[in-house]
């Protein structure tokens, strides 16, 4: 089960980093590439501190229009839309 936790957030940088716990960069990259479609988004990066453990953090820099909390909302939001025109798309090609 993932856990999510808040390790900085620095509104006077519009900066926000949260390590997924139990996750690898398969999640995070989808999130990031959405991050990365909001022109409001002025970096979105991860890292794996070590590639033994299921711990990764994500860090979002924003423009200051919208908080990189609500940034990381809006792609995740994206992220799951994402996930279930891919699910509908695999089932109608299993149909066939």
């Amino acid at each position: 089960m993932m856990k999510a936790e808040v390790i900085e957030e620095n509104t006077k940088n519009n900066t926000l980093t949260i390590r997924l716990e139990g996750e690898d960069h398969t999640l995070v990259n989808a999130l990031k590439a959405n991050l990365w479609k909001s022109k409001g988004v002025e970096a979105a990066a991860s890292r794996i501190k070590h590639p033994l453990v299921d711990n990764i953090e994500l860090m979002v820099r924003t423009s200051g229009k919208k908080s990189p909390k609500s940034e990381l909302e809006s792609a995740a939001e994206k992220t799951a839309d994402q996930c279930k025109e891919f699910r509908k798309a695999f089932e109608q090609a299993l149909k066939k």
